[in-house]
């Protein structure tokens, strides 16, 4: 019932099954013949009520084309009289149910086609008295037919029941006679029942539509969601990434920055070495130098022109021990700037990890023996000194 009421309410004005226009479904060939000329045997088999002829022709070959065929009849005038099929003859004159049946099973668009009164096949058959069961077939083919209006505006259920209403006292107990109390009841259950079914099918329909529609909207909702989620994902990954690199390129340059600074404490480093070789040099040199004064003021013992020679002596004493003076400060001074370096140097070998620690205790050791030949050699120098000064004090006791 579902399926073919929908098709059919498709096809009428606004899909409203009140608004079918008459005539509004046809024979797929449109066929027509003059009634007063050229009837077809189908229909004149009807008319005369020969049930079981208009059987055979309904199983003929032609059974379709006659069946889909209207027979019109017109006026002198050229006017229209009237215009039906064989379905709409065979329900006004009632005949059997086996015979609408192969009329729908022939032609199953009779039951939505109007007569030219806008009557459909249900109009008639509410308003002849026709049986249930032929109404129930009708309704089957066409469950929409129940709210479709003729040209007066009524339903079929309206010619149905004007035809029980009016009427004199004969009529109306003819007509009780036909339809008794619980066959009428039943009838009209009947009816209900299919129009409560054919209202929750549209109800359902509608149910589902609307269901479909509301999870078309949560779907392209979830899908506008994760998309947002994602764009704001990639962004924050962007940003991220971004940053990141940022990052990698200060630390590169930084990097840079402190392999840099480390060639350039390398090469004071290397020049704190030449100039510490230097002073070793001239310590030599003037040890060499002391040596050498010594040697001759024993030679010079016995001379008296040591006073001369003590006068060259004490000069040459005086310079080198300012000699002596600068190269402490000077040496001072580089051992503060060697230590301020090797203490960057640490500190940038345990970042970078550039050096090894075997390298830093060797330095410390070279430093440390600069440093105790520099004191030996102090000392060194000092007894000299005083040696040179106790033989000059030797001298002038004489």
């Amino acid at each position: 019932f579902t399926t073919m009421g929908l098709a059919s309410m498709d096809e009428t004005e606004g899909g409203d099954p009140a608004n079918v226009p008459p005539q509004q479904v046809s024979s797929p060939r449109s066929l027509e013949c003059d009634y007063d000329k050229n009837p077809t045997d189908l229909y004149t088999a009807i008319e005369r009520k020969e049930w079981e002829h208009a059987t055979n022709i309904i199983h003929s070959d032609e059974a379709e084309e006659q069946a889909g065929t209207w027979v019109l009849r017109k006026e002198l005038n050229g006017k229209l009289r009237w215009r039906l099929l064989p379905l709409h003859a065979a329900v006004m004159f009632r005949c059997p149910l086996k015979l609408v049946e192969l009329l729908l099973a022939d032609f199953p668009l009779g039951a939505q086609s109007k007569d030219d009164q806008g009557m459909l096949p249900l109009h008639l058959a509410f308003r002849n008295e026709s049986s249930w069961e032929t109404i129930e077939e009708l309704m089957t083919a066409f469950p929409q037919a129940i709210f479709v209006c003729d040209r007066k505006g009524r339903t079929p259920l309206d010619c149905g029941s004007r035809v029980h209403v009016s009427g004199n006292a004969s009529q109306k107990s003819q007509a009780s006679s036909q339809y008794p109390q619980n066959q009428g009841f039943k009838s009209v259950c009947s009816v209900l029942d299919l129009y409560a079914q054919i209202t929750e099918s549209d109800v359902r329909k509608s149910a589902q539509e609307e269901s479909r529609s509301m999870v078309e909207a949560t779907i392209a909702q979830l899908q506008d969601t994760q998309y947002d989620k994602v764009k704001n994902l990639k962004k924050e990954f962007k940003d991220s990434q971004d940053e990141s690199q940022a990052r990698i390129e200060k630390l590169e340059e930084e990097n840079q920055k402190l392999s840099d600074s480390i060639q350039s404490q390398e090469l004071d480093l290397s020049v704190a070495r030449t100039t510490e070789k230097q002073l070793t040099d001239k310590l030599r040199e003037m040890t060499i130098a002391l040596k050498q004064s010594n040697e001759t003021i024993k030679a010079k013992q016995n001379d008296r022109k040591m006073d001369d020679t003590s006068i060259v002596l004490k000069n040459m004493m005086e310079k080198l021990l300012i000699q002596q003076k600068q190269y402490e400060r000077q040496f001072e001074n580089l051992m503060t700037n060697y230590e301020t370096l090797l203490e960057e140097r640490r500190k940038i070998q345990s970042i970078f990890i550039e050096a090894s620690e075997q390298q830093i205790v060797h330095e410390k050791e070279v430093l440390n023996d600069a440093q105790k030949f520099l004191e030996d050699q102090q000392k060194k120098l000092n007894q000299d000194i005083l040696g040179i000064l106790g033989d000059e004090k030797k001298t002038d006791d004489p």
